[in-house]
């Protein structure tokens, strides 16, 4: 069975949504949102290829669009790698090194 791992910068990612969702939409809703985004992690684990390429970001790094949030991750043996999960808003250039 495959799997994922975050990086600390992605767990930092998932904090920060879920205290944002938390205060403006109260707390079922970001309870609601964090399940949906850890399932879309899980499903990309078994599915990469659902992602799209992105090497001009980072060579190996796929990019999943989930409602405002951009998963990037990169496949490996195990499942994937998420490195961030960045509001589409944000630059990536910014937060991707």
């Amino acid at each position: 069975m495959k799997s994922y791992r975050l990086s600390d910068k992605a767990v930092a990612d998932l904090r920060n949504i879920s205290r944002y969702t938390n205060i403006e939409f109260g707390p079922a809703q970001a309870r609601a949102y964090l399940t949906a985004l850890k399932e879309i992690i899980f499903q990309l684990a078994t599915q990469p290829r659902m992602a799209q390429p992105v090497s001009e970001i980072r060579t190996g790094y796929r990019r999943y669009l989930f409602q405002q949030h951009a998963i990037y991750f990169s496949e490996q043996e195990y499942g994937i790698y998420v490195v961030r999960i960045l509001h589409q808003q944000m630059r990536v250039d910014l937060h991707i090194s």
